[in-house]
């Protein structure tokens, strides 16, 4: 029988930020991925001398999306006026426009999912 699983998070510190901000990550499944690629992906159809063609088409973005989604909460990011900002969805757009951030969460993306992994595996060990 199936079973839903419990999300897993984890806090991570920005690295060399003076604010000491950070961030806390959600590790996405693969059925929240793939949500997120199939709201980004559109179908076109190209018409060929063999016949018509049904083709999928990324849109930019999907990247961008899969960070925002994972950043489940924040402390310690301030905005233009040096006031913290609220962990929105138009927020996280905006630092994922930043300098690094975005690599940065990337990093943390794949640390979680490299644990969430390693957990998994030591589950089935025993």
């Amino acid at each position: 029988m199936p079973k839903i699983t419990k999300t897993e998070s984890a806090w991570f510190d920005i690295p060399d930020d003076e604010y000491e901000g950070s961030v806390e990550i959600v590790h996405l499944k693969d059925g929240e991925i793939q949500a997120i690629v199939d709201e980004l992906t559109e179908l076109s159809t190209k018409f060929e001398d063999s016949g018509a063609k049904l083709l999928k088409v990324r849109q930019a973005g999907i990247n961008t999306a899969l960070a925002a989604a994972s950043i489940k909460s924040w402390k310690n990011h301030l905005g233009e006026n040096g006031k913290q900002l609220k962990c929105t969805h138009a927020n996280k757009m905006t630092f994922l426009k930043e300098d690094g951030y975005f690599q940065t969460i990337e990093g943390f993306r794949r640390k979680l999912a490299e644990d969430v992994q390693k957990q998994k595996e030591a589950a089935e060990k025993n």
